[in-house]
């Protein structure tokens, strides 16, 4: 028996710097009475350029109430692939500055990153199964906002020298069970999700990184 709730955002978020749509529907399902839920992002490029997705490293931060402060935000660490799942009139204005700096980024490996070709589309699956985050989910009005970070492909080739074919091939993504973020001083690296832990690692420097990719916004206010 499958549970869609009834909260699925049809409205598409242009971003005015690229031509990405961005969007997601988030549904709780019962596989034999196990439930968890499925948050599906769905990145769209209308654009006549391919580009760059950054996909790893995500975390989920829950706030069941517009009182409820949230910890280990972007505004610590400048990160992105942050979601969040808070009540519908939740305000962010007070944790996010204007900075786009990606820091601490460890090792980086290149099928971390999916290449969005024109026309193309790449669905990230946020599989949660903890029990707290589908009740509140099911008995309350909420919103999901996310963060996401993206580039022109040619201007990460010119820094990175990625070539396609090491890059992530699959048309979706889907991340099982990640542990939420706790909203609790002390625990900002709870959470955090790697994967895809083999292929080819990059040398970087972050400052270039900083230079390529840039940190974008859905379903909060900038």
């Amino acid at each position: 028996m499958r549970y869609i709730y009834l909260f699925i955002v049809l409205l598409l978020c242009l971003d005015l710097h690229s031509q990405i749509n961005v969007s997601h529907e988030l549904e709780i399902i019962d596989a034999q009475g196990q439930e968890y839920i499925d948050t599906k992002l769905t990145y769209e490029n209308t654009d006549s350029i391919t580009y760059s997705l950054w996909i790893n490293t995500w975390r989920i931060i829950v706030a069941t109430n517009t009182d409820e402060k949230i910890f280990g935000v972007p505004y610590m660490s400048n990160l992105v692939n942050f979601l969040f799942i808070t009540p519908i009139d939740y305000d962010f204005d007070k944790y996010f500055d204007s900075q786009t700096e990606f820091e601490n980024l460890g090792d980086l490996y290149s099928n971390r990153i999916k290449i969005l070709k024109p026309r193309e589309k790449f669905v990230i699956h946020l599989i949660i199964k903890d029990k707290s985050v589908i009740s509140f989910v099911r008995n309350n009005k909420f919103k999901v906002s996310y963060i996401y970070g993206i580039c022109p492909y040619e201007k990460m080739y010119s820094v990175l020298n990625i070539e396609e074919k090491d890059t992530y091939s699959s048309s979706d993504l889907v991340l099982a069970n990640i542990p939420i973020l706790e909203n609790k001083i002390g625990s900002n690296t709870r959470g955090t999700f790697f994967y895809f832990m083999e292929g080819k690692k990059i040398e970087i420097n972050i400052s270039m990184f900083n230079n390529i990719f840039e940190k974008r916004y859905y379903n909060i206010k900038k």
